[in-house]
Parts: structure tokens; sequence; C-alpha cells
């Protein structure tokens, strides 16, 4: 009785549920992180038009740079990570 064909859409329908589930849960947790980041984007251009009124050495700028270029990866890797999940969800 457990070979039924009804049983086996069911047990098929429920490993599809929890994938789901899951993908939900990564888009979630990608989502928030996105935010933090975005955050912390318009803090940097708030930062930046602050300098922007001054006069500001090399170093703070190259300091900007560097903290753009991280923020820059940080949001390269979620996205990169989302793909790979839309990817898997459509097989």
């Amino acid at each position: 009785m457990t070979d039924d064909p009804d049983n086996l859409v069911l047990t098929l329908l429920r490993r599809l549920d929890t994938k789901v589930d899951r993908v939900a849960d990564d888009v979630r947790n990608h989502t928030s992180l996105l935010n933090v980041r975005r955050q912390d984007m318009v803090m940097v251009r708030a930062a930046i038009n602050d300098m922007a009124r001054t006069s500001f050495t090399a170093g703070e700028a190259e300091a900007i740079h560097e903290e753009l270029n991280r923020l820059q990866g940080d949001f390269a890797q979620p996205a990169a990570r989302v793909e790979i999940i839309e990817g898997r969800d459509r097989r």
C-alpha cells in the first residue's frame, strides 16, 4: 500500500513543500541582509556629503573607497546566492 500512486504523490509534494520553505527562509535572510547594506550605503553617502562640505585628506578619501568596495562586495554575495537559489528552484 505504500507504493500507492496517491502516497507517492503526497510524499513528493511534502518534499517540494519543505524545499520551498527553505528557499523562502533563504530569501527572507538575504532580504534582511540587503536592507542592512542599504542602510550602510545611506550612511556612507551622508558621510561623503558632510566631507564634501569641508576639505578632507587623501587618507580619508582612500578609507571611503575601501568602505564602498567592501559594501559593493557585500551586495554581490547575497545577489549571487539568490541567483543560485532561483536556479535551483527551476530544476
